[in-house]
């Protein structure tokens, strides 16, 4: 097999199960020999902010010289992304083999009734792979939830962090702040560390503390008060933090949050054995890389690339894109259907002049271009739809000009389809 065979047969499998729960998922991991059970974990949990703390976590110990996992999602530039030790995906004939490997399984569910989803699946393959290169610890970023998602069959982990929490996947994981805090705490195990993010909502909290004291967890929320920001930029920001001087390439307030989650849990692991120097710490916070979050893909022209597709993350975007000189701004978007669509266009309207709709490819859930731009018009002083992606790049830049900025967001599946195309757009540009 393949590894374009292999990837379009993880993809064949049906998005969601027809059994809530982690009985299909143990019964599959069981087949595999629990290959999960070989590994320590960091597990992240969270609605926004969990990509960017898993990379900071294994930035830094990938620096401190462990043999570091890392599993992602969703991914942007391509879907080996998932998959990583020490920065670098899995190769296409290790994905390839394993997944030859993982049919069989798949067959021998499926006859017992046991429809395995793609997810399941996804990660199974991450935890065979992770355990046959003996990976010395496992960042795992949970898919959705937390309390049913997949990643969830693991065993206690060395730490845990949940993210900032917000309201996202209403439809599965309730509409309210609690509901939501719920599921997402579903990974707090017995007798285990939890970082949580340092500007939680208080009803949020309520929720983690009550899951702790069930479980016997102890939950360590960084401290805003030992928190000194010296710089913020478009382009990064430097603070200090418990007396420990740090760089981020990441811009924002939130991103900063996001680090303090990152530097608590490595501190958590520090005392778990972890060899972590102070000078590894600031080296693996300072080179870290993350697409989609507020990427700087051109200078010049300014080209922006955020993943940003809910409420929180869309201010995020807005509040980073408050520090930017160029003028205009002009915003090319698609999103979800089921996404708080216009609240999120009216954020991104506060910070951007134009805007330009387009079609996320391959989603039945995107809204169409026309759709989106007329949902989009009182929030923009001039809206235009396209159907085709780099077309619709080359006048974004035409009408940003020499002295604008372009701002891709909505999606993270909008973002993996744009961000090749870029270069294509700054040359017919220059």
């Amino acid at each position: 097999m393949i590894y374009e065979e292999a990837e379009a047969r993880i993809h064949a499998l049906t998005r969601f199960g027809s059994q809530k729960g982690l009985e299909r998922m143990g019964r599959l991991m069981a087949l595999l020999g629990n290959p999960q059970e070989q590994l320590p974990f960091v597990h992240v949990a969270g609605t926004n902010g969990k990509g960017t703390t898993s990379r900071l976590i294994a930035s830094v110990l990938e620096r401190a010289g462990f043999r570091t996992g890392l599993f992602i999602s969703p991914f942007v530039v391509e879907f080996r992304e998932r998959y990583q030790i020490n920065g670098s995906m899995i190769p296409k004939e290790d994905f390839a083999a394993l997944m030859e490997e993982l049919l069989p399984r798949l067959r021998q569910l499926s006859e017992a009734g046991d429809e395995v989803t793609e997810f399941e699946a996804v990660t199974a393959l991450g935890f065979l792979w992770f355990a046959r290169q003996k990976c010395d610890i496992v960042v795992l970023e949970v898919g959705l939830g937390g309390r049913f998602d997949a990643t969830n069959i693991i065993p206690p982990p060395l730490c845990g962090v949940i993210a900032s929490i917000s309201m996202d996947h209403t439809a599965i994981l309730g509409d309210t702040l609690e509901q939501i805090a719920f599921e997402k705490a579903g990974i707090i195990k017995q007798d285990m560390d939890v970082v949580t993010y340092p500007f939680q909502a208080p009803e949020v909290l309520g929720v983690f503390y009550e899951r702790c004291a069930r479980t016997g967890s102890r939950l360590i929320q960084p401290s805003p008060g030992a928190l000194e920001i010296l710089e913020e930029t478009a382009f990064g920001s430097e603070f200090v933090y418990g007396g420990e001087r740090c760089r981020l390439p990441f811009p924002g307030r939130h991103q900063i949050g996001n680090a303090l989650d990152a530097i608590e849990a490595l501190q958590v692991l520090r005392r778990k054995g972890f060899a972590i120097s102070r000078e590894q710490l600031r080296e693996g916070l300072e080179t870290a890389r993350l697409p989609a979050r507020f990427e700087v893909l051109s200078r010049s022209p300014l080209v922006i690339l955020d993943g940003a597709h809910n409420l929180q993350a869309a201010q995020g975007l807005a509040d980073t894109l408050a520090l930017v000189k160029e003028r205009p701004r002009i915003a090319v978007m698609g999103m979800m259907r089921d996404k708080d669509c216009r609240s999120v266009l009216e954020i991104i309207g506060g910070q951007c002049d134009q805007l330009i709709a387009v079609p996320v490819l391959g989603m039945p859930r995107a809204l169409p271009p026309e759709e989106f731009a007329a949902l989009a018009a009182p929030c923009f002083s001039h809206t235009e739809a396209w159907t085709e992606h780099l077309p619709a790049l080359r006048r974004a830049a035409e009408l940003a000009g020499p002295s604008g900025a372009v701002v891709l967001c909505g999606s993270f599946y909008l973002a993996s389809q744009l961000r090749p195309l870029v270069p294509r757009m700054c040359a017919r540009r220059g």
